[in-house]
């Protein structure tokens, strides 16, 4: 748990979360800077008269006063979103209120004392008690970054749209510049998982809009209390600009610059009126909202841990065994409704649910759901290997539904090695038997050969796929149930299956160099043979590619690298075993975000990130009884407590 006196620490011995060390140096400039603004301001006073802006500041009347402060309050709403934005996007799990109130204490009590990257630090620290130093950090940096792109967009079509605003030609410029970024952060592709790197363009523009209804109501509180003479049109192009000088120089309240280039661009016979107005604007918008905040920061309630207002947990026992995949820390346990839930993971612009949910509740229902947690999140709503009824109610919904993949799906107790469908299949496995190859359960002791074979997989693949596919390591495995092909007693390959209480799912299969070439079936029917022992009445091959998918994926590999086959040997693979081939669907809200979506997500599989460190509160599921595991680990809010009985 985070405490200010960590902050404190961090701040004095200038080392812990990243992004947070205090350069003496910057220090020493930015008080240097201040200096001389400020000597430069009061250079220009000796032209005005003090008395005078007083007596202008008094005669504000008390209907002004309440003007500008609604304005103001209108600005610190936007401001108060800004947090509760790159809350929701990075999936911190912090509750709406409790963002929303962080980050308007913390900006306005930063924008008051200077230094906002630290002074926001230090106070998101205290009212956010349940995140760690590092994540504020960078949440606050976050933070910081965004609003300036966003500060730096709408000043740059404010003066390029309002003529004779100054420097117009270089604000079109840093227009175009800005539209380009927005239109990169669209258009790219990013690998998943990165979570505090570059924002999607979803993201950009929600920032962008906001910081128009912070900085745009900032303005008419400040305009309020200037002469009728001074027209918005004027007043609101130099009022961004001095807004940006006094965030450069990171002056308490902008001191020194904010006022300098304020006074120089508004007209010179209004330079009493003008600091009388600015006099005024600093107490609403800087010294009263910091007062209100310092004291919330003192005597408020501390945030409580996002689980805390949600459903206890997720209830497993109608889960796919798939869902074991969340095991790699990629996916997550989406909260479909009471004791339901859904796989889910994120791509840049996506919130992605795969499978059909489990646990009964109404599939129109769910789909609403992930529709909004999608909006919650700046991304958008998308399916993938869903089945035909989810499907059915998704196109009644108005989505666009496509065939994207088969699954082969056997039933063990009921299958017939004998059946005239088999007989490839029969051969396969005699020869097999004749090379002297063996296969059955994995009983340990074998790691670095294992380790070795996938390792040697890989490389002649070009890599694993990942996202919705498994991907090797030994603790993963440890979870699963394997199986080893031997060949004169040395392990040759395995396959390994998630094991759920009604069905298992072929996850990896792995050979080495040389193998013969019926050995990964010899390591199927091991485990079919398992199956029909514990009764277990489904054993998915998992689902290869659809035939529309492997042409949509040829036309459009230089958009999307691809690694590995193109799917008909896995194909014919399975096929000899004569599964029943189910359709699985993908499905998004229109065709512009079905192909975005679907260009993440063929990059997410095809070139995925390094696996996350795996949970440190994992239970192997490979262990016989009855247990239960918990993912502790920062999440967000929709994904609750994931418990399973075994």
């Amino acid at each position: 748990m985070v405490r200010l006196d960590d902050a404190m620490r961090v701040l004095s011995q200038g080392k812990g979360a990243p992004g947070l060390k205090v350069s003496r140096l910057r220090v020493i400039v930015t008080l240097l800077v201040l200096t001389g603004l400020t000597a430069l301001v009061f250079d220009r006073l000796d032209a005005v008269d003090l008395e005078a802006v007083w007596q202008a500041v008094r005669a504000v009347s008390s209907t002004d006063w309440c003007i500008a402060a609604f304005a103001a309050a209108i600005s610190f709403w936007g401001v108060a979103n800004y947090d509760l934005a790159v809350h929701r996007f990075f999936g911190t799990g912090v509750a709406a209120a409790d963002a929303r109130r962080a980050g308007f204490a913390a900006i306005a009590v930063s924008q008051t004392l200077g230094f906002s990257a630290v002074t926001g630090t230090i106070l998101r620290c205290r009212l956010l008690p349940t995140m760690s130093l590092a994540d504020v950090t960078r949440l606050s940096l976050a933070v910081a970054g965004f609003f300036l792109i966003g500060w730096a967009a709408v000043t740059a079509i404010v003066l390029s749209v309002i003529p004779g605003s100054p420097a117009r030609m270089p604000a079109m410029l840093g227009m175009c510049v800005v539209i380009a970024a927005v239109i990169f952060c669209v258009l790219r592709v990013p690998q998943p998982g990165a979570g505090w790197r570059v924002p999607n363009g979803l993201m950009l523009s929600r920032m962008i809009a906001l910081a128009s209804v912070d900085l745009g109501f900032a303005a008419i509180s400040l305009w309020w209390f200037l002469p009728d003479e001074i027209a918005f049109t004027v007043f609101l192009p130099a009022f961004l600009l001095a807004f940006g000088a006094g965030l450069v120089s990171s002056a308490p309240g902008g001191l020194g610059a904010f006022d300098l280039v304020l006074l120089t661009i508004l007209p010179q016979d209004h330079q009493n009126e003008v600091l009388a107005a600015i006099l005024a604007w600093r107490a609403v918008y800087y010294a009263l909202p910091a007062i209100i905040c310092a004291a919330l920061a003192i005597w408020g309630r501390p945030a409580m841990p996002a689980v805390a207002t949600e459903p206890q947990g997720v209830c497993m026992n109608a889960a796919p065994a798939e869902v074991h995949l969340v095991r790699q820390g990629v996916l997550r346990v989406i909260a479909a409704g009471p004791g339901s839930g859904w796989l889910a993971g994120r791509t840049t612009h996506g919130l992605v649910a795969i499978l059909d949910p489990f646990g009964g509740v109404a599939r129109a229902r769910v789909l609403q759901g992930l529709v909004v947690e999608a909006r919650r999140e700046t991304r958008l709503p998308m399916l993938y290997k869903v089945g035909a009824r989810m499907a059915a109610v998704a196109r009644a919904q108005g989505w666009v539904v496509v065939a994207v993949a088969q699954e082969a799906v056997l039933n063990p107790i009921t299958f017939d090695l004998g059946c005239r469908e088999r007989a490839g299949l029969r051969r396969k496995l005699r020869r097999a038997n004749q090379a002297g190859v063996t296969a059955g359960p994995y009983r340990g002791g074998a790691e670095a050969a294992l380790t070795a074979i996938s390792a040697t997989w890989r490389a002649h693949q070009g890599g694993e796929r990942g996202f919705s596919m498994g991907r090797y390591s030994a603790s993963y495995l440890a979870g699963q149930q394997v199986y080893v092909a031997r060949l004169k007693d040395e392990p040759i390959a395995f396959a390994s299956f998630h094991r759920g209480r009604t069905d298992w799912t072929l996850d990896l299969m792995r050979a080495g160099t040389n193998v013969p070439d019926e050995t990964m079936q010899t390591l199927i029917m091991a485990a079919l043979d398992d199956a029909r022992a514990a009764g277990v009445a489904r054993v998915s091959l998992a689902a290869i590619p659809g035939e529309h998918l492997l042409r949509w994926t040829a036309r459009c590999a230089w958009l999307v690298p691809m690694r590995g086959a193109t799917g008909q040997g896995l194909r014919q693979f399975k096929a000899g075993f004569a599964p029943q081939f189910v359709l699985l669907y993908a499905a998004a809200r229109g065709w512009p975000s079905m192909v975005l979506l679907g260009a993440e997500l063929a990059r997410a599989i095809h070139r995925p990130p390094s696996l996350p460190p795996l949970m440190r509160d994992e239970v192997a599921l490979g262990e016989q009884g009855n247990q239960e595991f918990a993912f502790a680990m920062a999440t967000p809010k929709w994904h609750g407590i994931v418990r399973r009985s075994l």
